[in-house]
């Protein structure tokens, strides 16, 4: 999470921060969601 700190640190705004630091953990859940379902549809069988 250094991108969202960096982030933090170039906006003097807090709420700025707070929304891109939920905005990443999002990202990063969908990704990892993304990644199981791949990995389950291509191990269980058709």
């Amino acid at each position: 999470m250094a991108l969202s700190r960096r982030l933090g640190e170039m906006t003097p705004d807090r709420a700025a921060a707070a929304r891109w630091r939920a905005a990443e953990s999002r990202l990063l859940f969908s990704g990892a969601a993304l990644f199981y379902s791949v990995c389950f549809s291509s191990v269980l069988p058709a």
